[in-house]
């Protein structure tokens, strides 16, 4: 299904709920309409697959944190699967490989890297959505 001419979704059943497999970019373009599509998805499990992803900036993170708060809110659960390349570290730059189920973070970097990330993200998001996620995971 294409969301966009830079982003494409397909839907695959799985057990317990669907993998989405994203193609392309996830942007302000697109973003809504993911949102949208995941909003309409119900099941125990969503698994967005990110391998053929190949930009995400902030506002698709954002898209991703909002679908996870719903899935959370609805006790259903959101995670992330193949996050590579430039993907993978914006997930890490953001410390938001756990909340999204994509492994610990790279130990080759720095505390600080992990510390000045975190803060970035958190100042970056409006009410507080790092905040409860970090105090889902027991940061």
């Amino acid at each position: 299904m294409e969301l966009t001419s830079l982003l494409r979704a397909e839907v695959l059943p799985a057990r317990g709920g669907f993998r989405i497999r994203l193609r392309g970019e996830l942007d302000l373009l697109s973003r809504h309409r993911l949102i949208d599509l995941l909003a309409r998805l119900r099941g125990p499990t969503l698994v967005v697959d990110l391998t053929d992803l190949s930009f995400i900036d902030a506002s698709g993170v954002g898209a991703l944190i909002m679908a996870w708060r719903q899935a959370r809110a609805s006790g259903d659960q959101l995670v992330a699967r193949g996050a590579t390349g430039m993907v993978r570290r914006v997930f890490e730059l953001l410390d938001l490989l756990d909340v999204f189920g994509l492994g610990p973070a790279d130990d080759t970097r720095g505390r600080s890297a992990e510390v000045i990330g975190a803060r970035a993200a958190r100042a970056a998001c409006p009410n507080g959505v790092l905040a409860k996620a970090g105090a889902a995971r027991g940061d």
